[in-house]
């Protein structure tokens, strides 16, 4: 909006330009040729025209400069907590309601939904804004006086452009969502370059599905190895982008999947090419004892994610030993969520072992009570090469072999740290120091050349 007022005002500085410049035409024609009453009657018409437009063009700039809009989504963030902690949340919104009204001086509240409003207002600078939003929220909080409880209210401001309402709409909600992640964020603006990086994880995502749809994925296995044994007791599934005859790192793409559940479909994906992959190695008798798959944070969170694994086991006629799902033990944080009942139910009927052991928040009472009978040492702490992590990576080691864990060292690279875990007892290495994750077919010989 203010862009077009620009614009506009622009093309009547042009018009007073090019009449101010009839009038020197008009002056110079009189001082050489003379004047005749036509030529000076024009002459004060044009002088008349440009002190009028001159005059409205300089009051619409002061009044489009005190035009500019705002939308302000304001958003009761814990209306849900409000309704059971009450009973009645009906009263408290309409008490927030009137509040907007009586601080909206210079708009209105053009939309009233059940929890969230929003508002459109004239503003001369953003701080007005902020204290705007600054002075609702503080009058929201004296609603309930309650030690305990206090109403969380969000703002998301977008200044108004040429786009339309509802355009600007959508990007206050956006600015809203983005307040939402701070706890002690009050308000955000929208931020263009949010919504471009916003864009660019559409185009990760999109690229993700189209690569899904097209088989650009592919399963790898890296072999763990017994180093007491002398020989591969098993591996773990890894997925792998294949594009333009290039593999594309996990760190690319996998906090896009993550924010977005696509790695559910990765999941899914990898369980069912790797019960394909253990059918072809039974039909050929090649003996790969157990083939770990990594199940993620949000596919522990799917309520149907047991049924459907169990429905993929019974279809290829897995056995329980054949395949042991990685879980990671670091809490997907979502409060809807029952993270140890999930596990307590995934171990009645697989094999699972925990992942990046040491770095999350499971206890030991969990491990202990679920039957886990394999943990997994996160590499940070193999590659830890300082006096404290040397002593938690010798604790961890210690406490698995106390409780009777299998214990897997990974991301092991050097001979050093191959060499320590040896001496420490650590049996099964997962590794570039033996293999590095392997394409169906050579981690098929692999497999062969051990037998």
């Amino acid at each position: 909006m203010l862009k077009y007022n620009r614009r506009y005002m622009k093309k009547e500085r042009l018009v007073v330009i090019f009449n101010c410049l009839l009038i020197i035409v008009c002056v110079l024609t009189i001082y050489f040729l003379g004047y005749d009453n036509i030529t000076l009657l024009l002459l004060i018409v044009i002088i008349i025209v440009d002190i009028i437009l001159l005059t409205m063009t300089d009051i619409r700039l002061k009044y489009k400069l005190l035009d500019k809009k705002a939308i302000i989504y304001a958003d009761i963030c814990n209306s849900k907590l409000i309704k059971l902690y009450y009973g009645n949340d009906r009263k408290i919104i309409d008490k927030v309601y009137d509040i907007l009204l009586s601080n909206i001086s210079n708009g209105c509240v053009k939309k009233k939904y059940y929890d969230h409003f929003v508002i459109l207002t004239k503003y001369n600078n953003k701080h007005e804004l902020t204290n705007l939003v600054n002075r609702i929220n503080d009058e929201v909080k004296k609603l309930i006086d309650d030690e305990l409880f206090n109403i969380s209210i969000k703002f998301g401001i977008q200044i108004c452009n040429d786009e339309g309402f509802d355009v600007n709409e959508n990007k206050a909600a956006l600015a809203c969502n983005n307040a939402k992640m701070g706890p002690l964020t009050i308000y955000s603006f929208y931020d263009y370059e949010d919504a471009e990086n916003r864009m660019e994880e559409m185009k990760v995502l999109s690229n993700l599905i189209d690569s899904l749809k097209n088989n650009k994925f592919e399963v790898y296995y890296q072999p763990k190895y017994n180093h007491r044994l002398n020989k591969v007791i098993g591996s773990e599934a890894l997925v792998r982008l294949v594009q333009d005859d290039r593999v594309v790192p996990a760190r690319e793409f996998i906090d896009v999947a993550e924010k977005y559940g696509f790695t559910i479909m990765l999941d899914k994906y990898v369980l069912r090419e790797v019960c394909k992959r253990i059918k072809e190695l039974k039909k050929n008798k090649i003996n790969f004892n157990t083939i770990s798959v990594n199940v993620s944070r949000n596919t522990l969170c799917e309520k149907s994610m047991i049924d459907y694994y169990s429905n993929i086991f019974k279809q290829y006629k897995i056995k329980k030993n054949e395949i042991e799902l990685e879980i990671t033990e670091r809490d997907p944080h979502n409060s809807s969520y029952n993270f140890h009942e999930t596990i307590h139910q995934l171990c009645k009927r697989f094999n699972v072992s925990i992942d990046d052991f040491g770095i999350g928040n499971s206890s030991l009472s969990m491990l202990t009570e679920n039957n886990i009978k394999t943990i997994k040492i996160d590499r940070k702490f193999v590659t830890d090469n300082s006096k404290a992590g040397r002593k938690i990576l010798d604790s961890i080691i210690k406490l698995a072999h106390d409780l009777g864990f299998s214990l897997v060292a990974e991301g092991v690279e050097t001979e050093e740290q191959y060499n320590y875990l040896k001496n420490k007892k650590c049996d099964i290495i997962q590794g570039y120091y033996y293999f590095k994750p392997l394409p169906f077919e050579e981690y098929k010989k692999v497999l062969m050349e051990e037998e």
